[in-house]
């Protein structure tokens, strides 16, 4: 079985309730089945409570998920990867940004600039620069 480079992120398992992770599925081919080739939310670096939303940096190899948790976590892949088609690259937790919103974040989105911004129930929208860098 050979996973095909197209990967459809399936935010917090909407499909069947509320959830904590995010899921990874890549489609098998030709069959049009779909299956989970990771879930997000390792021991101490998921977040605990329902995901909201998520976007995609321009490149494509990180992204940004919100949570009712009041969490911001950015992940990270190696594209280079996904787009030599060695299959799927398995996405890992670079940060946790917290303390910037006061109530459920329900918003976030990854601008071609290199910002991405979150907009939540208390009102306010934060803006984040990507340092580019992957240290925790």
């Amino acid at each position: 079985m050979q996973l095909e480079l197209c990967l459809q992120l399936v935010v917090g398992t909407s499909l069947f309730g509320y959830g904590k992770c995010s899921q990874v599925w890549a489609d098998e081919g030709d069959s049009d089945d779909w299956q989970c080739v990771q879930t997000l939310g390792e021991p101490n670096n998921g977040h605990t409570s329902t995901v909201w939303a998520l976007s995609f940096n321009p490149s494509g190899d990180k992204m940004v998920t919100c949570s009712d948790d009041l969490t911001l976590k950015v992940w990270g892949t190696e594209s280079i990867g996904m787009q030599s088609g060695g299959g799927f690259a398995p996405w890992r937790h670079l940060c946790t940004l917290t303390g910037y919103h006061e109530r459920t974040i329900f918003s976030v989105h990854w601008s071609r600039g290199g910002i991405f911004a979150s907009g939540a129930a208390d009102d306010a929208i934060r803006l984040f620069v990507d340092d580019n860098s992957e240290s925790q």
